[in-house]
């Protein structure tokens, strides 16, 4: 990419860099790196025309957030139809993303519609403020 003086690095993380959770301090640190190895490449790489972003999407429509939803209504006594609506509800959009939304926001940041665009952090969570 430095060779030709084009090209986009879409990097993908997650909602948990932004905050923390017991027991989980390992994964949001991960994550959390991704960031500044997005960041600093950026800044290394594009005076020769490479871009480097990522992708953060907090919960997306899959059995994951499901499993852990359905957990918390066992470990709460409550409907797991309870828990996930509380947590909808949080989220601006009222919605779980899918991850055709994930796709989209790394389709823009490595085309050309994004060509001004370097060390962002894109987040794909409907909404939704983890911190």
């Amino acid at each position: 990419m430095v060779r030709e003086g084009a090209g986009s690095i879409v990097n993908i993380t997650s909602m948990s860099s932004r905050s923390g959770y017991a027991g989980r301090s390992d994964h949001a640190a991960g994550k959390a790196g991704v960031h500044l190895l997005s960041q600093a490449p950026a800044d290394e790489l594009g005076p020769h025309g490479v871009r480097v972003d990522c992708v953060a999407p907090g919960w997306i429509e899959s059995p994951v957030p499901r499993d852990r939803m359905a957990a918390r209504a066992a470990e709460e006594g409550v409907s797991y139809q309870e828990v996930r609506d509380r947590d909808v509800r949080r989220m601006a959009l009222h919605r779980i993303a899918a991850e055709e939304g994930v796709a989209r926001a790394v389709l823009f940041l490595a085309g050309d519609a994004s060509a001004a665009t370097t060390g962002a952090v894109i987040d794909v969570n409907a909404g939704r403020d983890f911190a």
